[in-house]
């Protein structure tokens, strides 16, 4: 993988990957984790980070539950 040249944000500083003459950047935060204090708040901008911050994968994903009526009708014909 290609790593691309560094970008200096406001937050700070991303390196991200080049892949078929693109440069892209993954899982870059823009909000703090709605944790704690900040559960069922609106969002709260993302600190500024030191160092680089490799933007090369998406972070986790939320939890989604799942049921079985909702894998029935991802079975139905269209």
């Amino acid at each position: 993988m290609k790593k691309t040249e560094i970008v200096n944000t406001k937050s700070g500083k991303i390196q991200g990957y080049r892949e078929n003459g693109l440069d892209i950047y993954k899982g870059i935060p823009f909000a703090e984790a709605p944790i704690d204090d900040l559960r069922f708040c609106p969002p709260v901008a993302k600190k500024n980070w030191e160092g680089i911050l490799e933007a090369t994968e998406y972070g986790p994903s939320s939890f989604q539950p799942t049921s079985e009526f909702s894998e029935m009708l991802g079975k139905l014909p269209p």
